[in-house]
């Protein structure tokens, strides 16, 4: 899916797999200074980052679109249990 957005080729893109702020450390911009820091470092690279959030995690995907990545279609995940979880998938803004 993320390969067949524009412009993009399975080479140009990097996955951030998992990203998580213990609930000790919430509500002090970690989850944007690292999301920025992410990004930073890919446009460094030439490359844009792609990832996948469930559904449920409502304050992650607001920091997703308050920081400009586009949402690009939704999967499923298999939580371990054999239920299957939705979830949206993003890619990072355009660099510059």
């Amino acid at each position: 899916m993320w390969a067949s957005t524009r412009d993009n080729t399975e080479s140009s893109l990097a996955v951030v797999g998992r990203l998580f702020v213990v609930p000790a450390a919430r509500r002090h911009a970690l989850g944007d200074r690292l999301m920025r820091a992410a990004t930073d470092y890919a446009d460094d690279h030439g490359v844009r980052l792609v990832l996948d959030v469930m559904t449920k995690d409502v304050a992650a995907i607001r920091l997703y679109d308050r920081l400009g990545w586009q949402r690009i279609g939704t999967t499923q995940h298999d939580d371990g249990r054999g239920r299957l979880v939705p979830a949206y998938c993003y890619i990072s803004p355009l660099p510059g």
